[in-house]
């Protein structure tokens, strides 16, 4: 199985360096001679070792690109709208300061501070901040609660993280010698 591993990617480095058409002309003359059924043992065996490193170089390809798919979409890059960064940069600022904070003070604070934002409201964008709707308007919108509970969350998973990696960094008791 080995030697069939490496004779595919032996294939896949040869069509890499350009002889891609010609080796799916070569294949494609191999499945019409072995179709023709006029081959002794040896040139079936030769054919089909054709085909099967043909196929093997296809499905390596396409296994690597689902593969990349695939990971793209487990561990996306997560990025905040552009609408968005100005309020994720100073609700993340807010909270690292206190955890605690009601989402009425922060959003007092964002009126305060004049943070503009954009937010999907009963399913249509409405901008927040400077001659937007302003961020203390009572009932604070579900799209904003959600979103400072999400930053939130975040915050504190952090600090969580960063206070576990200083208890790793701690150093070792020097042993007493006696």
């Amino acid at each position: 199985m080995e030697d069939f591993y490496k004779n595919v990617l032996d294939f896949v480095k040869k069509v890499k360096a350009g002889g891609r058409r010609e080796i799916k002309a070569r294949a494609e003359e191999a499945q019409q001679r072995i179709m023709s059924g006029k081959l002794d043992r040896a040139d079936l065996v030769s054919e089909l070792s054709v085909l099967f490193n043909y196929v093997g170089c296809l499905l390596y390809w396409r296994g690597y690109q689902d593969n990349e798919h695939h990971r793209r979409a487990i561990n996306p890059i997560e990025r905040p709208p552009d609408e968005h960064k100005d309020f994720n940069t100073a609700v993340t600022k807010m909270l690292e300061q206190d955890m605690e904070m009601e989402i009425a003070e922060i959003c007092a604070e964002l009126e305060r501070r004049k943070v503009k934002g954009e937010f999907d409201i009963d399913y249509r964008p409405e901008d927040f901040g400077p001659k937007g709707r302003a961020w203390t308007e009572e009932p604070v919108p579900r799209s904003i609660k959600e979103a400072i509970e999400r930053i939130r969350r975040n915050v504190k998973r952090k600090a969580r993280a960063s206070q576990r990696q200083l208890l790793l960094a701690l150093p070792k008791k020097k042993r007493q010698r006696r």
